[in-house]
């Protein structure tokens, strides 16, 4: 869906804020320090860059708080209402909390954070996809090869839920480009893809200044704008029967346009490279676009041999109940 810019604020309405379009996520966070400030089992947060948040109304009126392990709250010193949250593990965003918002998030939860320190009297949307681990968006049960990776590959990293709406507007820009139609809920399937073993999204990111969150002036837009991501690329993980083995398959390698011919491409198929080597992994293989001959050269200049194989394809018959 096209996002459009929204505003919020407190129940008093002594604190409004505006924010520039497109939010970067919108997620359920059961982190348990979250739940005991908030005194409730979860809370749904949308995160927005600095630079894209205005403080319109209420300058000196937002009273912070501590959030022990995870960041502070910011909530009216008239009404108590909190209107959002500054995580440490997300310093370049701001949490706004989402039903300070007038009408809503136009873009809903698309997954659940910290699932695996969620509380156990709560009932979680299980229709959503859960994530844990120390970030809170790592898939359950796996973080070893996403702390590699980032030992190993400065720039590239896995994708995660907080990359969620970035990512969709890139696979929208690719559809676009390629596709006959984009599916209409895409940032679900995103998120259910991100929560599987066997299958990775590889994002590249720009860069930018992080650190400390800067002071909130009234009017004005907060600090530099941060790292965002630029590209990415879809890979699929599944057995090579023949061979014994596993093969690596690429469904979709794309960059965003102000970013091509900087070798983000390139740095993303190194790190399939390196994952192929690190799951043991004894083929990668690609589909390409048959008429577009400076895929070809790129491919090939990165030892990407054409074969015979004619790709078919077919839509199964619908379900009978």
């Amino acid at each position: 869906m096209k996002e459009i810019d929204q505003s919020g604020g407190c129940a008093c309405g002594a604190v409004r804020y505006t924010f520039a379009a497109p939010s970067t996520w919108c997620a359920w966070v059961h982190h348990p320090a979250v739940r005991r400030s908030f005194g409730v089992a979860a809370v749904a947060m949308t995160a927005v860059r600095f630079d894209k948040l205005t403080l319109t109304q209420g300058e000196g009126r937002l009273r912070p708080w501590e959030i022990p392990g995870f960041g502070r709250k910011e909530a009216c010193d008239a009404c108590g209402t909190p209107v959002l949250v500054r995580s440490t593990d997300w310093p370049e965003q701001v949490q706004l909390v989402s039903a300070t918002l007038d009408g809503g998030p136009l873009r809903r939860p698309a997954a659940n954070l910290f699932v695996d320190q969620k509380a156990d009297w709560a009932r979680l949307d299980d229709t959503l996809p859960g994530f844990g681990g120390p970030t809170g968006g790592d898939p359950l049960g796996n973080t070893d090869l996403r702390d590699r990776l980032s030992r190993v590959a400065p720039g590239v990293r896995l994708a995660t839920p907080f990359d969620l709406f970035e990512l969709a507007d890139l696979y929208r820009d690719l559809a676009a480009a390629e596709w006959d139609d984009v599916p209409a809920d895409l940032e679900s399937g995103l998120a259910r893809t991100l929560e599987r073993h066997d299958h990775w999204i590889l994002v590249a990111d720009g860069t930018g200044p992080t650190g400390a969150a800067p002071k909130v002036p009234a009017g004005a837009r907060f600090g530099a704008t941060p790292s965002s991501v630029v590209g990415f690329c879809d890979i699929r993980r599944f057995p090579a029967t023949s061979e014994g083995a596993e093969q690596l398959f690429i469904d979709d390698l794309w960059v965003a346009e102000a970013q091509r011919r900087t070798g983000v491409g390139r740095r993303l198929l190194d790190v399939v490279d390196w994952l192929a080597t690190e799951t043991g992994a004894v083929l990668i293989r690609l589909e390409r676009r048959p008429d577009s001959e400076q895929a070809a050269r790129f491919y090939e200049a990165l030892g990407y041999e054409a074969t015979d194989a004619v790709v078919m394809e077919k839509a199964p018959p619908p379900r009978t109940r």
